[in-house]
């Protein structure tokens, strides 16, 4: 029985986790787009402003593509342990089904 418990936390986190590197992806995208989108400003300092504008927007590009890269291969394992927790779950309750003399 506390297996089937801890199954079951445990999709609960991998849930909450999918969605928090769910969101990061798009946070980091919105960011790289926005960085550029100041209003009109002098000229001196328009070229400073587009240079840290850039170097944000590559910041944010590359942080995006290294999560990605690290996250790749996350639905695959996410899958695996599905089925592990299905066979947790199913003997927890071939265990459930039994005569309280045999347990």
């Amino acid at each position: 029985m506390r297996n089937v418990v801890r199954a079951h936390h445990f999709t609960e986190e991998v849930e909450i986790l999918s969605e928090e590197m769910s969101w990061i992806l798009r946070f980091f995208l919105k960011e790289k787009g926005k960085v550029g989108n100041w209003p009109s400003m002098s000229a001196a300092w328009a070229e400073a402003h587009r240079a840290y504008a850039e170097r944000q927007s590559g910041m944010y590009s590359a942080m995006r593509a290294h999560c990605a890269r690290l996250w790749k291969d996350l639905p695959e394992y996410i899958s695996r342990m599905n089925a592990i927790i299905d066979l947790l779950s199913l003997e927890g309750s071939m265990w459930q089904a039994l005569p309280e003399a045999m347990r």
